[in-house]
């Protein structure tokens, strides 16, 4: 039984270890970046996204951010409840996806997110 119990364990770590070490970068917007709303869907079309996998967003600074959001915030532009908002002065953020479920990004600066600068994701295991 005990011998059973150990396979397991050592089974679920190497499968774990595995998709990590496939883990994916993905540049936001290709070339485009992160503040050309035109681009964000063609550019999402056809990829999935796993826990483990990174986004990394690339941005002019003073004009754009990388807020997470509710779903209530992402539909309405009235960004209401932001999870998490990284304005970096590099203009480059990354973002680590950590747990499954859908996603939803924005930018919090100015009409950003009512000239449909954001994405919704639905992050796979």
């Amino acid at each position: 039984m005990a011998n059973s119990a150990a396979k397991f364990m050592c089974m679920f770590l190497i499968l774990s270890m595995t998709r990590q070490s496939l883990a994916t970068e993905y540049l936001v917007g290709g070339s485009s970046g992160w503040g050309s709303p035109s681009v964000l869907i063609p550019w999402l079309s056809g990829k999935v996204f796993h826990v483990g996998d990174v986004l990394v967003f690339k941005y002019l600074p003073a004009l754009h951010t990388v807020a997470i959001v509710d779903l209530n915030s992402y539909n309405s532009c009235h960004l209401n409840v932001i999870i998490d908002l990284y304005a970096s002065l590099t203009g480059e953020t990354k973002y680590t996806l950590t747990q499954p479920g859908l996603l939803y990004i924005t930018s919090s600066i100015g009409l950003d997110c009512l000239l449909d600068l954001k994405i919704a994701i639905d992050v796979q295991v």
